[in-house]
C-alpha cells in the first residue's frame, strides 16, 4: 500500500538516518530549552525559596527560551520523519511545546495584570504563545483529524501536569527547610494536579468503548447484532469469529474494516496476527517430538540446550523439564513490558530462534520458585521450546512448524511472515489513542517509535506490519477459519480431512496432561470469575460450573486474538480482530451459551 504524503517531498528526500539523527538532536535541545523554561517560571514563582548562585543567570533568560524552543522543535520534528510528523512522537512535542508557552504566557499575562512591571514579558510570550498555537492547528487542518490532536493534547496535560506536580513537590520540601514561601509552593502544585485530572478526564471520555456483551444470546443473528455494534464503537475496528460444533463449522461471519484509512472491509478471510495463541501450535509440535522419540517431557532441558543454565532457588531444585516449559511451571520470568520491544521491521531478517534464546536468557534465568510447583505465564519457557525443537530437528522452528503443523492441516494462509496471498485480506493493526497503553508505543522501536506506525486516523493509530524477533510464543499470522481447523484437529483426536498431526494419546495429554495450579499474573487475574484456572499443556484449563475449557487469548500491538476449545461437548470457538482491546471472554462466555 502507498504512503499518503502530506506534502510533494518525495520519500527519497528524507530517506536518510543522518537526518533523522540531525533531527533528533534538535528536538533533544529543543526540550531542554522548554525545561529551562519550566525552571525559569517556577523560580520567580517561588522567589522567596533560595537558588543556588550558579544557576541565576540560567534562569534569568529561561524565560525567553521557547522564541529559540519552537522552531527548534518544529524543525527537529520535520528533519527526524516528515512522514510521522502527524503520529504520536510529533504531535505530542508540538502539543506540548504549546502547553508549556501557555503557561509561561498566562503567568506573564497575571503578573502584567497585577501591576508587577512585566507587560512586556505578557506580550512577548503571548506572541510566542499564539505562534505554536497556531502551528499546532495549522497541523490539525492540514491533517483533518482533530480527534487524534485533541487526545494527544490530553496526553501533553497529563505529562507536563505530572512532571510540574514532582517539581513542585521538590520544591515544597525546599520551602519547608529554607523557610520558603510554602503557600505559592501549595498553589502551584495544585494547579499542576488539577491540570493532570484535566488530562486524564479527557483521554477517558475521548476513549473507545466496547458495547457490553449480553448475559446471554439467543441465537445466531442476537450475536450478528452484537458483533454489529462492537465494530460500529470502533473498539476493535474489524472482528472475525469462527464457531464449530460436532465436527462442522456452524458461524463463519466478519465485521467491520480490517483497514480504515484505506477503507477495506473485514472478510473471513481476513489476516490478522494470532499473538500468544501461538503457543497452542508450538506445544503442538513439541508433542510431536515427543512421539518421534527424540524428546521426553520429563526430559531435562540442559540435556538438549547445554547453554540453558538458570539460576534455582536451592541446590536441592529439581531440573527445569520440557514440561515444566509447556505448563509455564518452569520458573522463568516474564518479559513484560520489555517484549514490547522485541519487534522487528518486515524488511528485517528472522532471527535464529536458539541464538535470539541465547543472547536474551541470561536476562531472564533467575527461577521464582521451584520448577513444577505451580504454573507463572511467561513467553520465556516458549522461547526455549522454540530453540529445543531447532536442537533437535537440525531445523528452523520455524520451518518445522510450517512443514509439520500447518501444511497437514491445510493452513497455507498461516505463517510468521507476511506472504503476497495475504496481502488483499489483511487486517492492519490498530490502536486507539486514548488508550493508557500508548504509552508504551515508544518501547516498540527505540529511540525512532514512530517507525512502526503508519498513519494516524480518527483518533486511531495504524501501525505497519509488524513482526516478532521469537516466534514461538507470538509469531503466526493468519485467518480465523483456518485457526478454526487447529481446533476441529484437537476436537477429532488428532486427525483432519485424512492427515493425522497427533496421535489420540498426545490429544489426551495436550488436554490433561500435567497440570498445575495457577499462581498470580496479570494472565491470569482475569479468570477469577470463573470457579478454577489451571496451566496446562499449551492451554489455560478454566472450570466454570458444570463445565471445562480450555483456551488462550493473545494481546500485542494493534491485535486481540482468542481461541476456546469444550473437548467434551465437541465445540470451539475463534476470535480475532484488529484492536488492542476486544472483550473476548464474556463474548466466547455469550457464544458457548447459543445452542449450536
Amino acid at each position: 500500500m502507498e504512503d499518503q504524503w502530506p506534502c510533494s517531498i518525495p520519500p527519497a528526500s528524507i530517506d536518510n538516518r543522518e537526518v533523522e539523527v540531525i533531527g533528533s538532536a534538535l528536538v533533544v535541545v529543543g526540550l531542554l530549552l522548554l525545561v529551562t523554561t519550566v525552571f525559569a517560571g517556577l523560580a520567580e514563582r517561588v522567589d522567596s525559596v533560595s537558588v543556588p548562585p550558579v544557576l541565576v543567570p540560567y534562569l534569568k533568560y529561561g524565560a525567553r527560551a521557547p522564541f529559540v524552543a519552537v522552531p527548534l522543535l518544529i524543525g527537529g520534528v520535520l528533519l527526524a520523519d516528515l512522514r510521522r510528523l502527524p503520529d504520536v512522537i510529533g504531535l505530542v512535542l508540538l502539543a506540548a511545546t504549546v502547553l508549556l508557552l501557555v503557561a509561561v504566557w498566562i503567568e506573564a499575562v497575571v503578573d502584567g495584570v497585577t501591576g508587577n512591571g512585566r507587560t512586556g514579558r505578557a506580550v512577548l510570550s503571548g506572541t510566542a504563545a499564539g505562534l505554536g498555537l497556531v502551528t499546532t492547528v495549522i497541523v490539525a487542518v492540514v491533517f483533518g483529524d482533530v480527534p487524534s490532536v485533541l487526545i494527544l493534547w490530553g496526553f501533553a496535560l497529563v505529562l507536563l501536569g505530572a512532571v510540574s506536580v514532582v517539581t513542585g513537590l521538590v520544591w515544597a520540601v525546599v520551602a519547608l527547610l529554607r523557610r520558603g514561601d510554602r503557600a505559592r509552593v501549595g498553589r502551584f502544585t495544585g494547579e499542576s494536579l488539577l491540570v493532570v485530572i484535566v488530562g486524564l478526564v479527557g483521554i477517558i471520555v475521548l476513549a473507545p468503548r466496547s458495547p457490553s456483551v449480553p448475559d446471554s444470546m439467543a441465537d445466531a443473528a442476537t450475536l450478528d447484532d452484537y458483533l454489529e455494534d462492537l465494530v460500529d464503537s470502533d473498539s476493535p475496528p474489524s472482528v472475525s469469529v469462527v464457531v464449530i460444533a460436532d465436527g462442522a463449522t456452524v458461524y463463519e461471519k466478519a465485521f467491520g474494516v480490517g483497514d480504515g484509512p484505506h477503507g477495506l472491509a473485514a472478510t473471513p478471510d481476513s489476516v490478522y496476527h494470532w499473538l500468544s495463541t501461538t503457543k497452542v501450535a508450538t506445544a503442538i509440535a513439541t508433542l510431536q517430538l515427543v512421539e518421534q522419540g527424540l524428546i521426553d517431557l520429563d526430559d531435562p532441558v540442559d540435556e538438549h540446550l547445554p547453554f540453558f543454565d538458570p539460576q534455582y532457588p536451592s541446590d536441592s531444585s529439581p531440573p527445569v523439564t520440557i514440561a515444566d516449559l509447556l505448563n509455564h511451571s518452569a520458573g522463568l520470568p516474564q518479559n513484560v513490558p520489555a517484549v514490547i520491544g522485541w519487534l522487528r521491521h518486515e524488511d528485517e531478517p528472522p532471527l535464529n530462534q536458539t541464538e535470539f534464546l541465547r543472547d536474551r536468557l541470561p536476562s531472564y534465568d533467575t527461577l521464582g520458585f521451584e520448577p513444577g510447583s505451580r504454573g507463572v505465564y511467561t513467553n520465556v519457557g516458549y522461547y526455549t521450546l522454540a530453540a529445543v525443537i531447532e536442537q533437535v530437528t537440525g531445523e528452523r522452528y520455524e520451518d518445522y512448524v510450517v512443514e509439520n503443523v500447518l501444511d497437514p492441516l491445510g493452513m497455507l494462509n498461516t505463517r510468521f511472515e507476511y506472504t503476497d496471498a495475504m496481502v488483499d485480506n489483511e487486517a492492519v493493526g490498530a490502536h486507539p489513542m486514548a488508550d493508557f497503553q500508548t504509552v508504551f508505543i515508544p518501547i516498540m522501536d527505540l529511540p525512532w517509535p514512530a517507525s512502526y506506525i503508519r498513519e494516524h486516523d480518527d483518533g486511531w493509530i495504524w501501525f505497519e506490519r509488524i513482526l516478532f524477533e521469537g516466534n514461538a510464543p507470538t509469531g503466526l499470522i493468519g485467518p480465523a477459519p483456518e485457526k478454526a481447523r487447529l481446533l476441529a484437529m484437537v476436537l477429532n483426536g488428532g486427525e483432519l480431512d485424512g492427515q493425522r498431526v497427533l496421535s489420540e494419546r498426545s490429544v489426551d495429554t495436550l488436554l490433561s496432561g500435567n497440570q498445575v495450579a495457577a499462581g498470580s499474573s496479570p494472565e491470569m487475574d482475569e479468570y477469577a470469575n470463573y470457579d478454577e484456572a489451571l496451566h496446562g499443556i499449551g492451554w489455560f484449563v478454566i472450570r466454570d460450573g458444570n463445565r471445562t475449557f480450555h483456551d488462550h487469548s493473545g494481546g500485542g500491538p494493534g491485535f486481540a486474538a482468542y481461541m476456546r476449545l469444550y473437548a467434551e461437548e465437541d465445540h470451539g470457538i475463534v476470535i480475532l480482530a484488529n484492536g488492542t482491546n476486544l472483550p473476548y471472554l464474556d463474548l466466547a462466555d455469550a457464544i458457548a451459551d447459543i445452542n449450536w
